[in-house]
C-alpha cells in the first residue's frame, strides 16, 4: 500500500514514463510509415504518394484498452472484453512496429470515420481458417475468413466477394467501395469486384474489429 510522498512519486514515475513513451513514438513513427509506405508501393508496384488516413491505428500504445488514431484528433479504438475471465487484447510484435491479438470473447471498437467512398487496408497474420468478422460496419459491410477454404471475404449487404489467402503469413488485405462497387485487394493484387451499393452511409456508424462471432468464428492471429 502507498500513499502520501511515495504516491505521489509513482504518479510522477507514471507521468515521465508515458512522455517518454509519447517522445519516442513519435520519434519512430514517421520510420515505421516510411517502411510501410514502401511496402505498400512495392506490392502495389507503384510510386503514388498514399493519401494520409483518416484514422490509423499502429497498436503501440501500451497503456490500458484505448488505442489512439495515430492519424488525428478522433476516432480512438476500443478493446474490450466481455466478461472478467476473458482475456484482454496483447501487443505483440508485428510486420511493422506492433500488432494486436485479440483472441477471446470480445471486439477493438471505434466509429467508422468515411462516407461510402472509403478504402480499409490492414495487415494480418491469421492461425487458422474462420472468422466472421476481421472488420465490420455494422450490417452494411465486413471482412472476413472463410470457414472451410483459406479464402479472405468482403461482404456488402448480400453481395458477397473473395480472395485467396495464406495462413500463418502476413497479407495485406484492402477493401475499396466507390460509392457503388467494392473491389478486394490481396497484397497489392485486385482478386474480385462487384457492384454492391451500401444500403445507407456507414459515417459514424459502430465499427468493429477482430470481432468474436461465436465460439468457432473468434478471429485468431496477428492484425
Amino acid at each position: 500500500l502507498l500513499g502520501g510522498a511515495s504516491e505521489q512519486v509513482l504518479a510522477a514515475d507514471h507521468d515521465s514514463l508515458q512522455a517518454a513513451w509519447f517522445s519516442e513514438r513519435e520519434a519512430s513513427l514517421s520510420e515505421r510509415e516510411q517502411q510501410r509506405d514502401a511496402k505498400l508501393r512495392e506490392l502495389w508496384a507503384s510510386d503514388a504518394t498514399l493519401p494520409a488516413p483518416i484514422a490509423r491505428y499502429t497498436f503501440d500504445a501500451p497503456f490500458g484498452f484505448i488505442e489512439p488514431n495515430a492519424a488525428g484528433a478522433g476516432y480512438e479504438a476500443y478493446a474490450w472484453r466481455n466478461s472478467h475471465q476473458a482475456s484482454a487484447a496483447k501487443r505483440e510484435p508485428g510486420l511493422f512496429g506492433h500488432a494486436i491479438r485479440h483472441a477471446d470473447r470480445g471486439a477493438i471498437d471505434s466509429l467508422f470515420p468515411a462516407d461510402e467512398t472509403f478504402t480499409v487496408s490492414f495487415w494480418i497474420k491469421p492461425e487458422r481458417r474462420y472468422a466472421k468478422s476481421l472488420f465490420a460496419c455494422e450490417e452494411l459491410f465486413a471482412i472476413g475468413i472463410d470457414r472451410f477454404k483459406d479464402r479472405i471475404f468482403a461482404q456488402v449487404g448480400e453481395k458477397s466477394i473473395s480472395g485467396p489467402i495464406v495462413i500463418g503469413e502476413w497479407s495485406n488485405i484492402t477493401l475499396t467501395h466507390d460509392g457503388s462497387q467494392m473491389s478486394l485487394f490481396v497484397n497489392g493484387k485486385s482478386v474480385a469486384s462487384a457492384e454492391a451499393p451500401l444500403a445507407e452511409n456507414p459515417l459514424q456508424k459502430k465499427l468493429r474489429f477482430a470481432c468474436y462471432g461465436g465460439p468457432h468464428g473468434q478471429f485468431e492471429g496477428l492484425m
